[in-house]
């Protein structure tokens, strides 16, 4: 976790020039569709918010052609609108189709952490006032700003890529020391502000706004897909959750329920298939529908004797990198030993085995035996779960 203190705030607020606006999106509306434009699939919920609660009227989901998304960059937008306009007929069915959508970000481009600064008051006597912790929470997130536009550069090898603001909440005040749930009137020498923030490239957005816009949608919001899924495992506020997409496996520690860090492993169910056609000397597309009828427990003997052995020499590898991109996280110095599994990789016993059982944990600082739980969400398909969360905790 980032702890930043006073002199830094200070200088900070005195020379950083005026950053892109940072605003947050507006509430959902009545009904909306949510969407996840992922690798190798579309998916879109149909969600309507009724007295008690949100709920889930009707989902979609379609292939999408081989690379109209690469690494999470959308290349080919007509193919995507394509396979959208079916997924949103199969989600909407003979109900009346919404016309704002909240999209689900998951991924290379986008990065989640908190940041924490602790700030002087020169004038402790004087109560805080909504402007004074409005002005501080501003400097953290100008701060943050910095931060993600740095690892989302790296990430890119675009230096100077233009991000904008996803999320963002307080999820910890403190004045002198004192856990507060609302400083405005409190007095006090010391304040700090927990603020989790996450960030999405400007041109990825506007792809997504483009796509959208050709299915006569409106953007309602964007929500990064971790940042649900912490919200809804909020009864475990310490956990590490591991989402395993299509492309990449999204990768979150959490502590007191707010995303400290995350990142993104390059290696995800699209691998997986690719290194199944290179074992057995299949086309991608017949070693993905061996892998699914696998996972669904229906391959023969033989068949499923080889693809297990396929995965047997491939979680390792992804263990490795799974365990370089935790310590690659700053500022941890011990892992919560809860780690949800959660995306299309769930399905696969073999990799709650390997997670559990392989000894890829023991040169990591992990609280104590691992418990790896998956995540559950009304009976849904694990591959909706990570959307279907979204749609729930979106504007929450």
């Amino acid at each position: 976790m980032r702890t930043l203190y006073t002199n830094i705030v200070n200088l900070l607020s005195k020379v950083l020039p005026s950053l892109p606006s940072l605003s947050k999106l507006g509430s959902s509306p009545d009904s909306f569709l949510c969407v996840d434009i992922g690798t190798d699939f579309v998916k879109v919920l149909r969600v309507e918010n009724t007295p008690e609660g949100r709920k889930i009227t009707g989902k979609g989901c379609q292939s999408l052609p081989w690379e109209a998304v690469r690494g999470s960059v959308l290349t080919n937008e007509e193919q995507i609108v394509e396979s959208l306009q079916l997924a949103i007929e199969e989600a909407v069915g003979t109900e009346r189709q919404p016309n704002n959508a909240v999209v689900s970000l998951g991924g290379e481009l986008i990065t989640n952490f908190t940041t924490t600064a602790k700030v002087h008051r020169v004038n402790s006597e004087e109560p805080i006032s909504a402007k004074e912790l409005a002005d501080t929470k501003q400097k953290i997130t100008d701060i943050a700003y910095m931060e993600g536009e740095k690892t989302l550069g790296l990430f890119s090898g675009t230096p100077d890529l233009e991000i904008e603001l996803v999320n963002s909440l307080l999820t910890l005040v403190k004045v002198d020391n004192f856990l507060v749930e609302k400083p405005v009137g409190f007095k006090g020498e010391d304040i700090e502000l927990s603020l989790y923030t996450s960030f999405a490239p400007k041109f990825h957005l506007e792809t997504i706004k483009r796509v959208l816009s050709k299915l006569r949608l409106k953007v309602a919001g964007y929500q990064g897909s971790l940042y649900g899924l912490t919200k809804y495992l909020s009864h475990e506020p310490n956990a590490v959750i591991i989402d395993v997409g299509g492309n990449c496996t999204d990768i979150a520690v959490v502590f007191g329920g707010s995303i400290v860090g995350s990142r993104a492993l390059g290696l995800g169910g699209r691998f997986f298939s690719e290194i199944i056609s290179k074992n057995l000397g299949v086309p991608f597309n017949e070693a993905e529908s061996k892998k699914l009828s696998f996972t669904a427990g229906n391959s023969d003997g033989e068949q499923s004797d080889l693809i297990n052995s396929a995965f047997s020499d491939l979680l390792p590898l992804w263990l490795s990198g799974l365990s370089q991109a935790l310590l690659d996280i700053e500022g941890i110095k011990i892992l919560p030993s809860t780690v949800f599994l959660t995306g299309g990789g769930s399905l696969l016993p073999i990799v709650q085995e390997f997670l559990r059982d392989y000894p890829w944990a023991k040169s990591l600082p992990f609280k104590g035996p691992l418990e790896v739980k998956k995540v559950e969400f009304e009976g849904l398909n694990p591959t909706f779960v990570p959307l279907a969360t979204t749609a729930k905790m979106y504007g929450n």
